[in-house]
């Protein structure tokens, strides 16, 4: 598959085969803080019993190094800019050493979720080993109902929702695979150990960082061009907006900005998975029936959970909560590895009564994408080009370190991701794949990620959080059916006039 990295800042390849980060990429990057790790996992649910011949984790392994062995972003790892404005590279390993990249582990006794989830939570609080390929996956059995799981972990640089997707299609098949022989060397990449990543200038030489730097100079009078035309538009939107109708115009919204919640705050390392699945054909019922989106179902549900969670905790603002959704923008960035901007959308968690809540999410949804369209969704992929690693890493450890975000007011209160996942069987080296749980990151200030991913006929659910801000994340996720029944009871309602056909759930990271 394609990937942002193969653009200069300018957008056009290099012949010589270099390949720069994004700047969104390098945003990714560049945030993290102790704490704070922005990578990406999904935790997959494998029923062994479809293997040809069983389940043997060495044969497992080579099926898995055969594949990521094909696949670009697994093969690479980042080597550090010599000039400080630039963006790092990503320059191919001669060798993968598999063994560095997936590892085994057995659950302890009685092998549940609940344990799967808290394995996967102390996978997520490790950073991913810079010196290496940013990725990993952890093989786990012991699970009590016979199934194996996979773990996985990448570094959000590497690719978002939607790729990830398309990465996903690389590793499995739509039928049961007999396929485990053993790699050539140069396939299972024995490999040297891990070195301390290079400077760009030292793979390039003189003459290619002089052209390097050329190729930065004569791009930047566009790319500064291009974002001051985009921010014009973004203003004049906004100025025209809140000129004619006021902020009160937004669907669902109470004023300017979300309200402060226990979660956001400061963090600790500690990280809190919890699961959850609904029936995809019960969600795209209620959204017939209503009137609404997929999305927007999902949403609602969400948000109910979260109200109901908040109001036993005696912490329920009496403003709406904002959750910001992650956008695809890869229609736009075609082959891009990261192509997103996000919507700020208010979940009327202020509305006891669910479907008027439904309507209202419904509602504030599609102004906030008639706004996102309005100002341009590639903005904020066209702002992150601009700006200089230095200075993100610089302005994450001012916000974070010197200010601390209790100190910022919260711009959204969580984030919640829905992914379009696949809709028929797959299987992973024999195995089907029973559930899909995707699990995105949280950093200081929000400290709630909620991810969706559609797969054959139901919708998983990750959530994690930190610990030290919201407790008991599984009391959260095991209410979400809950929610969901609420909106399929029978009653009056009046239903909005829109495309009756629900979307699929909305491609994002």
């Amino acid at each position: 598959m394609g990937s942002s990295t193969e653009r200069t800042p300018g957008g056009a390849a290099r012949a010589d085969g270099v390949a720069r980060l994004s700047g969104l990429d390098t945003v990714f990057l560049a945030a993290e803080r102790p704490g704070a790790a922005l990578h990406t996992m999904a935790v997959l649910v494998l029923d062994p019993a479809t293997i040809p011949g069983g389940y043997d984790f060495e044969r497992f392994r080579t099926t898995i190094a055969r594949s990521a062995a094909t696949i670009r972003p697994l093969v690479r790892r980042l080597v550090a800019a010599s000039l400080p404005w630039q963006r790092p590279i990503w320059q191919t390993v001669e060798s993968l050493r598999i063994e560095s990249h997936v590892f085994r582990a057995t659950l302890p006794a009685p092998g549940d979720r609940a344990l799967l989830a808290q394995f996967a939570a102390k996978i997520d609080e490790v950073p991913l080993d810079r010196r290496v390929p940013l990725w990993e996956m952890h093989v786990v059995d012991g699970l009590a109902d016979g199934s194996i799981a996979i773990v996985c972990k990448l570094s959000h640089a590497l690719m978002d929702g939607v790729a990830g997707m398309e990465f996903m299609g690389s590793f499995f098949s739509t039928e049961p695979d007999s396929s485990g022989e053993s790699l050539d060397d140069a396939d299972a990449g024995e490999g040297a150990p891990p070195t301390e990543p290079a400077a760009v200038g030292s793979d390039l030489g003189i003459v290619g960082l002089a052209r390097d730097v050329a190729v930065d100079l004569a791009s930047l009078p566009t790319r500064v061009a291009r974002a001051f035309g985009e921010l014009a538009i973004a203003a004049a939107h906004t100025a025209r907006t809140v000129g004619q109708r006021g902020w009160q115009s937004i669907p669902g919204s109470s004023g300017i900005g979300a309200p402060r919640v226990p979660w956001n705050g400061a963090l600790s390392s500690e990280r809190s998975i919890a699961f959850a699945e609904l029936d995809l054909d019960a969600v795209r019922d209620v959204a017939r029936r209503r009137g609404v989106r997929v999305n927007d179902v999902l949403l609602a549900v969400v948000a109910a959970a979260l109200r109901d969670r908040l109001l036993r905790d005696d912490a329920l603002p009496d403003r709406p909560m904002v959750v910001a959704i992650p956008v695809s923008t890869h229609e736009a960035e075609p082959g891009a590895a990261n192509a997103l901007s996000v919507m700020l959308v208010p979940v009327a968690t202020d509305i006891a009564d669910p479907i008027e809540r439904l309507a209202l999410v419904h509602s504030a949804t599609e102004h906030a994408k008639a706004t996102h369209n309005a100002v341009g969704p590639q903005l904020l992929m066209t702002i992150a080009d601009l700006i200089p690693p230095p200075l993100i890493g610089a302005g994450a450890a001012i916000l974070v370190d010197a200010v601390g975000p209790e100190r910022v007011p919260p711009i959204c209160n969580f984030m919640l991701s829905n992914v379009a996942g696949p809709p028929l069987p797959l299987y992973l080296a024999g195995a089907h794949l029973r559930a899909l749980f995707p699990i995105g990151p949280i950093f200081p200030g929000m400290g709630l990620n909620v991810t969706a991913v559609s797969c054959e006929h139901s919708v998983g659910f990750g959530l994690v959080t930190c610990p030290a801000v919201l407790s008991d994340l599984w009391s959260i996720a095991d209410d979400l059916p809950k929610y969901l029944a609420e909106l399929m009871t029978e009653r009056e309602a009046d239903i909005m006039a829109v495309d009756p056909e629900p979307t699929r759930p909305s491609r994002a990271s």
